[in-house]
C-alpha cells in the first residue's frame, strides 16, 4: 500500500509499460537472486524487490482497462485472471518437473 501511489504517479508521467517492463525485469532478478545469493540479507532485500515489482501486475490490469471497448471489458479480465491463475499452476509444476534430477540450488 506503500508504493501504488507512487506507482500510478510514475504510470501517468512515464507511461504504463515501461513500467510492466521494470516489474517483469525486477521480478526476474529477484527471483533470480533467491535462487543463486543465499544470504541473510538476500531473505529480507529481495522480497521487498519483488513485493514492489509485483505491482507489474496490477499496471497490467490498468493496461486491459486502457485498451478494451466497454462492452469486452469483462472478458478480456477474465482472460488475463485465467492466463495468471494457469502461470501460478502451470510455472511451480513445470519447475519441479526440471529441477527434480538437479541439485536443490539449480536455478
Amino acid at each position: 500500500f506503500l508504493c501504488s501511489p507512487t506507482f500510478g504517479y510514475l504510470s501517468d508521467k512515464a507511461g504504463r509499460r515501461p513500467l510492466v517492463i521494470a516489474g517483469a525485469a525486477a521480478s526476474t532478478i529477484g527471483n533470480l537472486l533467491m535462487a543463486v545469493i543465499p544470504s541473510k540479507i538476500t531473505l529480507v532485500v529481495v522480497p521487498v524487490i519483488l513485493s514492489i515489482s509485483s505491482l507489474a501486475l496490477q499496471m497490467s490490469y490498468a493496461i486491459i482497462s486502457d485498451l478494451s471497448d466497454p462492452k469486452d471489458l469483462t472478458q478480456n479480465y477474465s482472460l488475463a485472471g485465467f492466463s495468471f491463475g494457469a502461470a501460478f499452476i502451470v510455472g511451480p509444476a513445470l519447475g519441479g518437473y526440471l529441477g527434480q534430477n538437479q541439485s536443490p540450488r539449480f536455478p
